[in-house]
């Protein structure tokens, strides 16, 4: 990846940053956006197949999430808007990961792309309306 094509997945990134943090209520979080070329370190392992992994501390409202921006590149802008907001819906899940038993993860994930899917709604609904 060239640094042009770096700079312009990021700016991709940062424009649903600017769209999304703020009507998810995120604004009082401190959310930290690293930017990869390529593989991540997710759960203490590298992989190059995964676009996006989000990590927080509920207790101080702060997270992380990176970014692979060689599989960024590969998504459209519908796609990839959608993962963005599923990466934020754990952000907000997070204090939730704490009272699950085994296999909890899986049910966070289903939760996060849900509301994830019912914000992208809620927000094609109210753009309908104007």
């Amino acid at each position: 990846m060239t640094d042009a094509e770096f700079k312009a997945q990021k700016k991709r990134l940062e424009a649903i940053r600017c769209r999304w943090h703020n009507c998810l209520g995120l604004r009082w979080w401190t959310v930290t956006h690293n930017y990869e070329r390529d593989a991540l370190v997710v759960h203490g392992e590298m992989t190059a197949t995964t676009a996006a992994s989000c990590s927080a501390d509920w207790r101080y409202l702060q997270a992380t999430v990176q970014w692979n921006l060689a599989l960024v590149a590969d998504q459209t802008d519908q796609d990839l808007e959608r993962i963005f907001v599923h990466e934020m819906m754990h952000i907000l899940l997070d204090e939730m990961r704490y009272f699950h038993e085994e296999g909890g993860m899986n049910h966070e994930e289903r939760v996060a792309t849900t509301l994830a899917q019912a914000f992208l709604w809620t927000r094609d609904s109210g753009a309908k309306d104007k």
